[in-house]
């Protein structure tokens, strides 16, 4: 079974404080205790930090979706996302630092 995060937003005032990987963590979490063994997310290819937060916390670009892990125009004409994702199986994951830069 696979989770899906929609949404991880952060305001431009807090960014840099953890608070994206938390909520990361939290949603990863709930989905391992409720038998996901994936996690996927979308995530602006332009957001370069995001895309790093993510790959950061073992997020992997998923090339069996879309177009080599991309899905043009995702967010709108030439917006496009990568698609990411996480094996959360057994203890295939654990958030090295919650809080923090």
């Amino acid at each position: 079974m696979a989770a899906e995060v929609t949404k991880v937003a952060v305001s431009p005032r807090a960014r840099r404080g953890g608070f994206g990987r938390f909520m990361l963590w939290t949603a990863v979490n709930a989905a391992k205790a409720n038998g996901a063994s994936e996690v996927r997310l979308r995530v602006e290819s332009t957001n370069e930090a995001a895309v790093k937060m993510y790959e950061q916390q073992g997020f992997v670009v998923d090339t069996g979706r879309g177009v080599d892990g991309v899905s043009f125009d995702f967010y709108g004409p030439t917006r496009h996302a990568l698609n990411m994702v996480v094996n959360v199986e057994g203890d295939n994951w654990v958030l090295p630092r919650v809080l923090g830069p």
